[in-house]
């Protein structure tokens, strides 16, 4: 199952199918969900992804990779609301301010809470890599545009050249 079946799972079995709710739910647009689960299948940012997760009580690895339970523990009360950072780290300690009580089920609900951030920083470090990546080849497929572009109006100027040689 890809990333975006795994998209429209969570709106079949949460929002009854409706695309609009969800979106409204996750705090995005339709535009955006219709572009990741419609005809398009767009992959879906990092920023997308920690929306669905924090707001969506849906667990990054199974909407990630696929493993494990599809949805966060249902017992465990979020004592602040999730919101996306920029700066990841900053995002993790302020999670670590969360109050515990002494109750094992907690605990083990924290170190998945780890494991969940962990899995987060080092998507995001591949989706960085990846951008960077991305951008290298935009930078030189734009050269090689240019170059081409360069090339066709030569080949132009010379067929116009040519044509108005053989003339009279």
């Amino acid at each position: 199952m890809s990333v975006n079946e795994r998209f429209q799972t969570i709106i079949d079995v949460l929002f009854g199918g409706n695309k609009r709710a969800f979106a409204i739910h996750v705090g995005i647009s339709p535009t955006v969900v219709e572009n990741v689960v419609g005809k398009r299948q767009g992959k879906p940012s990092f920023d997308l992804l920690v929306k669905v997760c924090s707001n969506a009580n849906i667990s990054a690895e199974w909407l990630l990779l696929g493993n494990g339970e599809r949805f966060k523990d249902m017992v465990e009360l979020r004592k602040m609301p999730m919101s996306f950072h920029s700066n990841p780290k900053r995002y993790i300690e302020e999670g670590k301010v969360e109050i515990i009580d002494d109750e094992p089920s907690q605990v083990s609900s924290q170190s998945d809470s780890t494991v969940n951030q962990e899995l987060f920083l080092r998507l995001l470090k591949e989706k960085d890599d990846e951008i960077g990546n991305n951008r290298e080849e935009i930078g030189r497929l734009k050269a090689e545009l240019a170059e081409t572009k360069k090339h066709a109006e030569r080949l132009a100027a010379l067929a116009n050249t040519d044509s108005t040689a053989h003339v009279g």
